[in-house]
């Protein structure tokens, strides 16, 4: 995570995440025989996971926020101010727990897929507590087939995300929380068993409780 201020880079925060374990199940997955394009064929499946998060990641990494300056008759003393921002961490520094429902629908090689998720948050050791978070997002896609080993998956679609405030020794942190609503599409190519996905998200609309940094667009790429 990078500060700016007027143009100048006046903090750095970086560092591998918080470790996520999940496990799915799928409750429905219709067959549909070999030919997964067979003309007129709808198939459906409905997945639920859950899983948990592990503090891996860094959480107490403090920012310079000012200077202070002493005077002697002598000298002047400039002093670095630190402040420690949860939201610039690389980690939470908590135990939470995620849950997960997925739906797909497919007729031929065009379909909607839909993800729900949720997102607990525990308190740390600095007594600070994520807001527990919503996620929602709908995607339309195309299936195109090269042969057998070679498939390509254009996509659109909607994102919500919602939270409500973020809690500091058992006080709203009233800088947080919100809406947002994004635009995304994206390309997903599959090669045998691996998977390379690429996304692009544009925010549409939000509403972000008190003085925030608003959301900007965001590029995120997997390797599955």
């Amino acid at each position: 995570n990078y500060v700016y201020r007027k143009d100048s880079l006046i903090d750095n925060i970086s560092g591998f995440g918080d470790f996520s374990v999940i496990a799915n199940y799928r409750l429905i997955n219709t067959k549909i025989g070999s030919d997964s394009l067979a003309k007129n064929k709808l198939m459906h499946r409905l997945t639920v996971g859950t899983g948990v998060e592990l503090p891996t990641g860094s959480y107490n990494k403090q920012s310079v926020v000012g200077y202070e300056t002493t005077f002697s008759p002598s000298t002047i003393i400039g002093k670095p101010k630190f402040e420690l921002d949860p939201h610039l961490q690389a980690g939470t520094g908590s135990i939470n727990y995620i849950f997960m429902l997925e739906y797909l629908v497919k007729m031929n090689r065009l379909g909607l897929s839909t993800n729900i998720s949720y997102k607990m948050f525990t308190e740390n050791s600095n007594h600070f507590k994520f807001a527990n978070r919503y996620n929602f997002n709908s995607s339309l896609f195309y299936l195109i087939k090269f042969n057998e080993k070679v498939k390509m998956l254009p996509y659109l679609g909607v994102n919500y995300e919602m939270s409500y405030y973020d809690n500091n020794n058992g006080l709203d942190v009233l800088n947080s929380g919100g809406e947002a609503i994004f635009f995304s599409g994206g390309l997903n190519f599959f090669i045998k068993n691996i998977g390379i996905d690429f996304t692009y998200f544009k925010p549409i609309y939000q509403n972000l409780f008190g003085y925030q940094p608003s959301n900007k667009t965001r590029i995120i790429a997997q390797l599955t």
